[in-house]
């Protein structure tokens, strides 16, 4: 069976380092799941990798996503179907590489019936799980389509989340339109999911120092440039870092104040991506000053 690797964890977290060295022990191709470092402009703010590293690996779906577009976690997943299906990829265990949780799912579990729900209904769904809770907001779509009870864990918010939005939305029941899903386009390989993590503390000091040599290498420059270019509304600015660096730009922060807050939206960004991250029971997680010892554990799963 062909074996898809997952090098999963918060930013700044040692990811790109983990699925690199696999890359070059194992040759196998690293594919990017990690939404920011699909657009193509985006280079310093996103930490894409460098030239060199892209030489030492085959690296795919990096900055590919044309400068004002927008790329979906249904573009993202069709993409990864191309890939896989193409002659390059055909019959070779993979590596992906990421943080971007939504994305993930996707990749794993393939994607519901596209339907968006609009602002109003958005908020009142989330409000209506933040005052009942994930356990009540199950239990009432399982009443509703009690033939979930057997695919809708309590913990698995996404799905609970999505079936909510098909029932505002649709007449049909969630099981119903889930004859509708788009599969997985891993779904045949084996996977092997790791995540690395790190202390608060060391976190901060990682995305402290990340945030500082950003910055020195251009990291406002990039982002001016953009601006420049018309792209002040581009979606992908709003990100973690991105907008700070702007904020600043339009004199809404200071020099002084810049490292701080794009520190404290990462840290914010790391809070939010561990807690989605342990949902998972099958990932295994490292402390990233074990990192030897998550390759070492990657290997000997890939045989």
């Amino acid at each position: 069976m062909k074996k898809a690797v997952l090098v999963l964890g918060p930013t700044a977290s040692g990811k790109s380092r983990l699925a690199l060295e696999l890359a070059i022990a194992r040759q196998l191709p690293i594919i990017n799941v990690d939404s920011i470092q699909m657009y193509k402009g985006l280079k310093i703010g996103s930490a894409l990798p460098s030239s060199q590293d892209m030489k030492l690996a085959a690296h795919s779906l990096y900055a590919f996503v044309e400068k004002g577009e927008q790329i979906t976690a249904a573009d993202y997943v069709g993409a990864v179907k191309k890939l896989v299906q193409g002659r390059d990829f055909l019959h070779r265990d993979l590596i992906f590489c990421g943080g971007s949780g939504f994305y993930i799912q996707a990749l794993v579990k393939g994607m519901f019936p596209v339907a968006k729900v609009n602002d109003e209904q958005n908020q009142r769904i989330e409000k209506r799980i933040a005052d009942e809770g994930w356990a009540q907001v199950h239990r009432w779509v399982i009443d509703k389509d009690p033939s979930l009870q057997r695919t809708v864990h309590v913990n698995d918010h996404y799905r609970i989340r999505r079936a909510v939005e098909m029932l505002v939305l649709s007449e049909k029941k969630p099981s119903e339109l889930d004859q509708e899903l788009t599969p997985s386009p891993i779904a045949d390989f084996q996977k092997i999911k790791v995540a690395l993590y790190a202390d608060k503390d060391e976190m901060r000091q990682r995305v402290t120092l990340r945030a500082e040599e950003m910055l020195q290498a251009g990291f406002i420059e990039e982002v001016q440039e953009l601006l420049n270019k018309g792209f002040a509304h581009w979606a992908p600015l709003q990100s973690v870092g991105y907008k700070e660096v702007g904020l600043f730009l339009r004199g809404e922060l200071s020099q002084e104040q810049l490292v701080p807050a794009i520190v404290t939206a990462n840290m914010q960004l790391i809070k939010k991506q561990l807690t989605w991250f342990r949902k998972d029971a099958a990932i295994r997680w490292f402390e990233l000053k074990h990192l030897a010892k998550a390759k070492e554990y990657i290997l000997e799963q890939l045989g």
